[in-house]
């Protein structure tokens, strides 16, 4: 029964990372050129918690034994490359990814 119970919480916890995953998606499309600059702090937030999205699906979507942790060092990585992603997108009109 406990494995029962596991696989149904992974795919339980697979359908909300695919959704949030699309929904991210979403956001990002529908984001105004214009406001890009002043929502970059929101852009940041959204790429570590796309991060963990990522990490949540590289461990089978066990986030009982392995909770998805992304390390201070990472996350500076990750804002890092978002500061220049939105510069670049900024400059050139184009779509941030995550």
């Amino acid at each position: 029964k406990a494995t029962q119970a596991n696989d149904a919480l992974k795919q339980l916890v697979r359908h909300y990372v695919d959704r949030a995953e699309k929904q991210y998606a979403t956001a990002i499309e529908m984001l105004p050129p214009e406001d890009r600059l002043s929502l970059r702090p929101s852009l940041l937030m959204a790429a570590i918690y796309h991060a963990q999205l990522k990490r949540i699906r590289k461990q089978d979507y066990d986030t009982l034994t392995r909770p998805a942790h992304i390390s201070p060092l990472r996350k500076l990585g990750i804002a890092i490359r978002m500061w220049y992603q939105e510069s670049r997108a900024i400059q050139h009109g184009t779509l941030p990814r995550l």
